[in-house]
């Protein structure tokens, strides 16, 4: 099997490059018309019994800056908690796996002290099972 070749970093920012470029072309090219042609349904072609609706951005240049430093801290928040989560998973990686489904607890900082041992139990002793009773007939119970 071939290990996949890379392209140069060169090559990838070109591509994204154009990429963007497309697409601001694209985007300025658009109409900005809208039409709303039945219940729900808008379109940027006119239709049968549609009206045009102006889909023009109500907000003022301040609230649209607003809006866009609010969404970078968002972008930001969410890299630093992205970060967090990896390293605790990496963490989460390094402890010993679960036994039998059940999650073992982090090891303490240090070890209690071992508790006393106690005496070894004894062995019961052996011993041979009582012997059956003899049976001694009526007979020979009345010549003794």
């Amino acid at each position: 099997m071939k290990p996949h070749r890379r392209l140069p970093a060169q090559r990838i920012q070109a591509a994204w490059l154009l990429l963007a470029l497309a697409l601001a072309g694209s985007a300025a090219a658009q109409n900005n018309t809208v039409y709303r042609c039945a219940k729900g349904v808008y379109a940027n072609s006119p239709c049968p019994g549609g009206e045009v609706i102006d889909a023009a951005d109500p907000r003022s240049a301040e609230q649209v800056r607003q809006a866009r430093d609010a969404a970078q801290g968002d972008r930001a928040l969410a890299r630093q908690l992205a970060a967090e989560r990896r390293a605790e998973e990496a963490a989460a990686a390094r402890r010993p796996p679960p036994v039998a489904g059940i999650a073992l607890p982090t090891p303490p900082a240090a070890k209690p002290p071992a508790p006393a041992k106690l005496p070894k139990k004894r062995r019961a002793a052996r011993h041979k099972p009582p012997t059956p009773p003899i049976y001694v007939g009526p007979a020979a119970a009345a010549t003794r």
